[in-house]
């Protein structure tokens, strides 16, 4: 199966840049850290999917985790 085409993509209304190699093409994924004991810990937005990209070019990985609402 082929990977989607990469893409540039907005955080926070800025156009995101790669921090290793200032590429601005990214494929994007929705990841689940973890479940186990967020209550306790209060953090619950692990509950929540973080946004993950990759970039295009080196394959820095850039997580961003989900606002608290």
């Amino acid at each position: 199966m082929a990977q989607p085409e990469a893409l540039p993509h907005f955080v926070a209304g800025k156009a995101l840049r790669c921090h290793v190699c200032e590429h601005d093409r990214f494929h994007h994924r929705q990841a689940l850290l973890t479940k186990r004991g967020p209550a306790f810990f209060d953090i619950e937005w692990l509950w929540r999917p973080a946004q993950v990209y990759a970039c295009e070019r080196c394959g820095f990985l850039h997580w961003f985790k989900p606002l608290r609402r």
